[in-house]
């Protein structure tokens, strides 16, 4: 018989991050804004004056913010300068006194605390997006899949067979691997010899593919030839295995299967392949 166990793991791609652009519905890594142009902000009440405080502003700044893709982590930094005075209107003249001028730095403050003018206020701003967000690609999707799987059981009660799936849309990935080894009591002849092989089934349907693996050969010596003669040869401690071997994933989607075609238990005969003289040649 053949004693066999498997692992297996999902996964599937997690939603790109990214900025929406309303123009095509798409989602995009980077959105960079420009910001050009000039404007005033409302008077308010200047303190110790009669008149009020307006803040005139000359713009052309550039901020851009990034998804890390791979994090969704978000960048935002700024460029240019945006230069502004801040005036005292005395009532409702037209004479004023400049009190200061200032600019921005490339991380969005000012070297005046009270003003208000900030980035990305502007009488134009133009935004545009790039590097489309594609997300996890298949690869990586992959492998990260067979780095999760399980580390393998400590029993042999798993199927013997391995699997590959990867999603129409590639969006999600399966697989299963298997490990298996030939598991037989000892033979009154002091010898076996198993033909194995693994059959490919596509996912789907289509043609099945065979492929030979190599043959497993034991011999023995002694009369009985037992591991433990003090014991049946049917007796747990008796059981002979052959060393382990494992099955990846195949290669396209599908399922892989180890199989058995038959066995001898004399040297130098080789049973037919359906089966009907496993062991031993036909009496007739």
């Amino acid at each position: 018989m053949l004693e066999c166990q498997h692992i297996s793991q999902t996964k599937s791609k997690a939603t790109p991050c990214g900025h929406v652009n309303p123009s095509d519905g798409l989602k995009y890594l980077t959105k960079t804004q420009t910001v050009i142009g000039s404007y005033s902000t409302p008077g308010t009440p200047a303190p110790d004056y009669s008149g009020m405080w307006t803040d005139e502003c000359s713009i052309n700044t550039s901020r851009i913010d990034s998804y890390d893709p791979a994090t969704c982590a978000i960048t935002s930094t700024c460029s240019g300068t945006e230069v502004c005075r801040q005036s005292i209107y005395s009532g409702g003249s037209v004479s004023y006194t400049i009190s200061g001028t200032w600019t921005r730095n490339s991380n969005c403050t000012s070297s005046h605390s009270g003003d208000s003018c900030y980035c990305g206020t502007s009488s134009t701003t133009t935004t545009t997006y790039s590097s489309l967000a594609t997300g996890e690609t298949t690869a990586d999707l992959i492998s990260r899949t067979v780095a999760a799987l399980p580390t393998w059981p400590t029993t042999w009660t798993g199927g013997c067979s391995s699997f590959r799936n990867l999603s129409p849309d590639e969006s999600s990935y399966s697989l299963t691997r298997t490990k298996w080894r030939v598991a037989h009591s000892p033979s009154g002849t002091c010898y076996l010899k198993v033909w194995l092989q693994t059959r490919f089934t596509p996912e789907g349907g289509g043609t099945e593919i065979i492929t030979p693996l190599p043959a497993y050969e034991w011999t023995a010596t002694g009369n009985p030839c037992l591991p433990d003669t003090t014991k049946g040869p049917d007796h747990a401690d008796n059981i002979i295995r052959s060393e382990e071997s494992e099955e990846k994933e195949p290669a396209d989607d599908g399922t892989t299967t180890v199989e058995i075609v038959k066995w001898s238990c004399i040297r130098g005969y080789t049973p037919p392949d359906d089966g009907t003289g496993n062991g031993f040649p036909v009496p007739a």
